[in-house]
């Protein structure tokens, strides 16, 4: 709600969905919004941290929640190597 009633843009991704399927977690959370129509729903996370930078300009701030300083992610049954921060380096060193 905070992210809803502040943020100019939101994207909702996953985390670690686990078991559950990703994309209905994310409809759940929208559809709990006032404004649904304004999240942007990218399923996969680092499709989304890249969406979001690619989105920015000058003087804009991006807040990437959720996995902090973890370097794995759970789908399903695997837990693959992921982290947030080399998905930032990443999509800046393209965007430069």
């Amino acid at each position: 709600r905070v992210a809803e009633a502040l943020a100019d843009r939101v994207i909702l991704t996953n985390d670690n969905p686990r078991g559950e399927e990703p994309i209905s977690i994310l409809r759940e959370i929208q559809s709990g919004m006032a404004r649904p129509d304004r999240a942007r729903v990218i399923a996969d996370r680092g499709e989304a941290i890249a969406a979001a930078l690619g989105d920015c300009g000058p003087g804009d701030c991006v807040l990437i929640a959720g996995k902090g300083h973890e370097r794995t992610q759970d789908l399903g049954d695997r837990v693959i190597e992921f982290s947030d921060l080399d998905v930032v380096r990443t999509t800046l060193e393209k965007l430069a």
